[in-house]
C-alpha cells in the first residue's frame, strides 16, 4: 500500500497502530487511496472500500454521530439527528425498496409501505390520527380490517380474532346499550353471581351499591348517586338515591332517602326523605317522613314528623308528632302534635302545639297559639299567640291574633277579629267586622249575621247574638263615641237589621225590630214585630206586623187583630205596700156624666199614616208586600163596629175636672198614637156608684119617712086602706137590665088583678120626676128605656098603683 497525505489542519491521524504527525499547520493536504483497493481501520482485510473495525465518532465533540465499537448500533448525541428529506423513505427494505418507512411530506405522516410502496399502516404527525388497511393485533387479539354495521359488536372466537357480529343477547353475545330482545331473566341480568355487592362508579368514585345479605357489615342497602351512603358500616336495608343521600349514615336502618343531600347527616331509623335537602341535618330523629326540596331541613331529633311539600316542616329540629302538606307549611315549626295541609299553612309556627290548618297561608303567623284548627285559604292567618280556636272558610278568623275559644265557619266569617274571645259565627260574612277589643262572647249564625259595619279600630260586641241571615247585620260598636253593640239577641231574617249602636234588645222573628237603631232595651216577638223609633227605650212588640209606637210600650197582636183573651182578667200589680201618696180624690159622677160613649169603625190607613210603620223588604232590596190574607183580615177588621170612647174626648173631660185619668195613654210623639186603658174606668165608675148609693139611701129614707107619715094621718082609712093592700099586694117592681147602661135598659114588673091605675116614674139623683109612663094589664110586663134623651148619671125609678108607691129602683146611664 502507497499512502501520501498533506494536511493543512490534520493535528493526529490514528490508523491502527500507526501515528501521523504534520508540524505545519499550513500544508496541505493530499490522501491518495489505492485506487482500486480499500482501506482498513483495524483490519487488514478491508470489505469495503473503508472498513472501519470497532466503534467510530463522527462530529463535534458535544453534537456527533457514534457507531458502537461492541454492538454496531448507531446513535446521536447532542442537537444531531438521523434526518431524510420529504417524501423519501426513512428505510427501505434491502430486498424490495417499496417496503419501508416514508415520511409523506405531502399528508404530514408517516407510512408504512407494502411491496408496492402503498400504505398500509400511517400516522399522521400533527393529530396523531392512524390510520390501518389490512388487520390489527393488539396482543393477543387481532382486530377486523373493515368497519362493521350500525348496531353490530365485536365478537372473539376465543383464539384471539374478533369480528364484527350482530348483537344477539340470547346468543349470549352481550348487553346492548341501544336495547335488547329475546332475553331470558334467569340467564341475562346485570349483577354478580357471587355472595358480592354490586358497585357502580363515576370517574374512579362510588356511585351505586347493592349489597348482598351477608357481603358486608352493611346489609341489605342500595344506593345510586356519588357518596350515597358512603359511611354505612352496620346499617341495614337502607335506600340512597342522589348525590351525598345518607352520607353520614353508618348505623341507621330502614332508612329511604331520595335527593341531592337528602337525610345526609342520618344516623337513625326508619325515616323517609324526598327531595333536596329533605331531612338534611336529622341525625337520631326516627319514623319520620319527608316529601320536597329541604322538608324537614333541620330536623334533629324530631320523631314522627311527616312533611310533603317544599320546605314543609324546614326549621323543625326537635318537634315531634307533626304533619305538613304543602310548601312551606309549619315552616317554622318546632313544637309537637301540628297538623297543617296547604302551601303557608302555619308557616311562622314555633312552639305552638296540637293546632291544625289545612288550607292555603292558614295559621300562617301563629307562633305559639295552641289547640287551634283552620279548614280554608287564609282561614286564622294573623293568630300569633290565640289558642282554642275553630275557623272553617276562607278567611273566616282572618285578622284574630290573640283572641280564644271563637268558632267561625262560613266564609270570611269573624274575619277581622283580632283578640275578641269565646265567639262563635256560623255563616257567610258572620260577625265580619268584629275586632274585639277585649269584648266577646257573641254568637252569629246565618249568612252576614252580626257583619257589621266597620268603623276601621274600634268596633266590637259584646254578649250579642243573631240567628238567622242579616240578622244584626249593620251592628256597629264606636266605643270612642260611647255606644255598643252589646247584649243583644236578634233571631230571624234580618231581625235587628238596622241596629248600629242600640244594646239590650232582643228579637224575634223574620223581620223584628228591623227599625232599631240606637234605641235600647226593647222586645220583639213575631215577625215584622218592631218600633216605628229607631232610638226606642224599652217598648215591647209581641206577634206578626205588631209595633210599639213609643218607648216604655208594650204591644200585642197588629192592627189586623180582633181578640186577645185568656182564662183569667189581666192583673196589675197594686200592693199597699210599694203605694205612697194615697189620695181619695177621685172623681165619680162628676166625669162619668162627662163621658160621651160611641161606637166606631178603626181606620187602617190613617193608623198606618200616623205610625209610619217602615216597610219591609226582602235581600234584593224588593218591599216585601201583605198577602191576600192579610188584605183580607184588614178588611174585615176595619168592618167591625167598636164600642167604647174617643181617648181625646176622654183626656178632655179628665182635665177639664183637673183629674190626672191614668185611663188616658197620650200620645209620646207625633208617630205615637191615643189609647185607653179602660180597666182603669172601673175606679170612677165605683166612686160613682157609691155616690149613687149614698143618694139612693137618703132617698130610702125619705120613703121610709113618708111611709110613717101616711100610715099616721091615715089612720081613718085604715080598713079601706087594708083591703087596698091587700089588691097591690101581688104588684112588685124589679132591677133594670142591663144596669148600667149605655143605651138602652128594660124594667120589669107585675101588677095586680084589680087596679085603677099605675105608671113608671123616673127621677133625677135630686128627686126631680123626669118621666111619668102609665102602664096598664095585669101580671107580669116590661118596659123598655131609651137613653136617648138622657145623660149619663144615676137614676131613680118607681113602681106607683092606684097612688100606692110599690118599689123604688136605682139605675146608671153610662155613655
Amino acid at each position: 500500500m502507497k499512502t501520501r497525505i498533506f494536511a493543512s489542519y490534520l493535528t493526529n491521524l490514528i490508523i491502527g497502530a500507526f501515528f501521523l504527525a504534520s508540524s505545519s499547520n499550513n500544508a496541505n493536504a493530499q490522501n491518495i487511496f489505492p485506487a482500486t483497493g480499500r482501506v482498513g481501520i483495524y483490519t487488514t482485510s478491508p470489505a469495503a472500500s473503508l472498513h472501519v473495525r470497532g466503534g467510530a465518532r463522527i462530529g463535534t465533540a458535544a453534537n456527533y454521530v457514534n457507531i458502537d465499537s461492541a454492538t454496531g448500533n448507531l446513535s446521536f448525541a447532542g442537537t444531531s439527528a438521523y434526518r431524510v428529506a420529504g417524501n423519501k423513505y426513512a428505510f427501505q427494505y434491502s430486498g424490495n425498496t417499496n417496503y419501508g418507512l416514508f415520511f409523506n411530506s405531502t399528508n404530514v405522516q408517516y407510512e408504512f409501505r407494502n411491496g408496492s410502496a402503498v400504505p398500509v399502516f400511517s400516522v399522521n404527525a400533527n393529530t396523531g390520527n392512524s390510520v390501518f388497511n389490512g388487520t390489527l393485533k393488539v396482543g393477543a387479539y387481532t382486530l377486523p380490517a373493515t368497519d362493521g354495521t350500525n348496531g353490530q359488536v365485536l365478537k372473539t372466537n376465543g383464539a384471539g380474532v374478533l369480528t364484527w357480529s350482530n348483537d344477539n343477547v340470547s346468543a349470549g353475545s352481550g348487553w346492548s346499550l341501544t336495547g335488547n330482545a329475546g332475553t331470558d331473566a334467569n340467564t341475562n341480568f346485570i349483577g354478580t353471581t357471587d355472595a358480592q355487592s354490586l358497585v357502580f362508579k363515576v370517574n374512579g368514585l362510588r356511585a351505586g351499591l347493592i349489597d348482598y345479605s351477608t357481603c358486608c357489615s352493611g346489609t341489605r342497602n342500595t344506593s345510586f348517586g356519588q357518596i350515597a351512603l358512603n359511611s354505612v358500616t352496620s346499617g341495614a336495608d337502607n335506600t340512597a338515591m342522589g348525590y351525598g343521600t345518607l352520607y353520614t349514615n353508618t348505623t341507621g336502618n330502614q332508612n329511604a332517602a331520595y335527593g341531592k343531600y337528602a337525610l345526609f347527616n342520618n344516623n337513625a331509623d326508619n325515616n323517609t326523605a324526598i327531595g333536596f335537602n329533605a331531612m338534611f341535618f336529622n341525625t337520631t330523629g326516627i319514623n319520620n317522613t319527608a316529601s320536597g326540596s329541604v322538608a324537614l331541613q333541620n330536623n334533629t331529633t324530631g320523631q314522627q314528623n311527616t312533611a310533603n311539600g317544599f320546605a314543609a316542616l324546614a326549621s323543625n329540629s326537635t318537634g315531634s308528632y307533626n304533619t305538613a302538606v304543602g310548601s312551606a307549611a309549619l315552616n317554622n315549626n318546632t313544637a309537637d302534635y301540628n297538623t297543617a295541609t296547604g302551601a303557608y299553612a302555619l308557616y311562622l309556627n314555633t312552639t305552638g302545639t296540637n293546632n291544625t290548618a289545612n288550607g292555603y297561608t292558614s295559621l300562617y303567623i301563629n307562633s305559639t297559639g295552641n289547640y287551634n284548627t283552620a279548614s280554608g285559604n287564609n282561614s286564622l292567618h294573623d293568630n300569633t299567640t290565640g289558642s282554642f280556636n275553630t275557623a272553617t272558610g276562607y278567611l273566616s278568623l282572618l285578622n284574630n291574633q290573640v283572641g280564644s275559644y271563637n268558632t267561625a265557619a262560613g266564609v270570611s266569617s269573624l274575619e277581622k277579629n283580632v283578640d275578641g274571645s269565646e265567639n262563635t259565627a256560623f255563616g257567610y260574612n258572620a260577625l265580619n267586622t268584629y275586632r274585639g277589643n277585649g269584648f266577646g262572647g257573641n254568637t252569629a249564625i246565618g249568612s252576614n249575621a252580626m257583619r257589621g259595619n266597620d268603623n276601621g279600630s274600634s268596633f266590637a260586641f259584646q254578649g250579642s247574638t243573631a240567628v238567622g241571615s242579616y240578622a244584626l247585620y249593620n251592628a256597629t260598636a264606636d266605643l270612642g263615641g260611647g255606644g255598643g253593640n252589646f247584649f243583644n239577641t236578634a233571631i230571624g231574617y234580618y231581625a235587628l237589621y238596622s241596629n248600629t249602636i242600640g244594646h239590650h234588645n232582643v228579637s224575634v222573628g223574620a223581620f223584628a225590630l228591623d227599625n232599631v237603631i240606637s234605641g235600647r232595651e226593647n222586645t220583639a216577638i213575631g215577625v215584622a214585630a218592631d218600633v216605628n223609633s229607631s232610638n226606642t227605650i224599652e217598648a215591647t212588640a209581641i206577634g206578626y206586623n205588631s209595633i210599639a209606637t213609643g218607648s216604655f210600650q208594650v204591644r200585642i197582636g197588629s192592627a189586623s187583630v180582633t181578640s186577645i183573651g185568656g182564662q183569667v182578667g189581666w192583673t196589675t200589680i197594686s200592693d199597699g205596700r210599694v203605694k205612697k201618696n194615697i189620695k181619695a180624690d177621685v172623681p165619680g159622677l162628676a166625669f162619668i156624666k162627662k163621658l160621651q160613649p160611641v161606637t166606631y169603625n178603626i181606620d187602617l190607613e190613617a193608623f198606618d199614616k200616623i205610625v209610619q210603620k217602615p216597610q219591609k223588604k226582602d235581600a234584593n232590596g224588593k218591599i216585601v208586600k201583605p198577602s191576600e190574607e192579610q188584605l183580607t183580615a184588614r178588611k174585615a177588621k176595619e168592618a167591625i163596629i167598636y164600642t167604647g170612647f174617643v181617648a181625646q174626648d176622654v183626656e178632655k173631660a179628665a182635665k177639664s175636672l183637673n183629674y190626672d185619668f191614668s185611663g188616658v195613654d197620650a200620645a209620646k210623639n207625633n208617630k205615637d198614637l191615643y189609647g185607653l186603658r179602660y180597666s182603669d174606668f172601673v175606679v170612677p165608675l165605683v166612686k160613682a156608684v157609691q155616690e149613687l148609693s149614698a143618694k139612693n139611701d137618703d132617698l130610702q129614707r125619705q120613703i121610709d119617712e113618708l111611709k110613717t107619715l101616711i100610715t099616721a094621718n091615715s089612720s081613718t082609712t085604715s080598713s079601706s086602706q087594708n083591703i087596698n093592700n091587700t089588691i097591690l099586694s101581688s104588684a112588685s117592681l124589679d132591677q133594670n137590665i142591663p144596669n148600667p147602661f149605655a143605651n138602652t135598659t128594660t124594667i120589669n114588673y107585675t101588677l095586680p088583678q084589680k087596679f085603677t091605675t099605675a105608671q113608671i116614674v123616673i127621677t133625677d139623683k135630686n128627686g126631680k120626676t123626669l118621666k111619668a109612663i102609665n102602664v096598664s094589664g095585669t101580671g107580669k110586663g116590661n118596659l123598655k128605656v131609651d137613653a136617648a134623651t138622657l145623660a149619663s148619671g144615676a137614676y131613680s125609678y118607681s113602681l106607683v098603683v092606684n097612688g100606692k108607691l110599690i118599689g123604688t129602683k136605682e139605675m146608671i146611664l153610662a155613655k
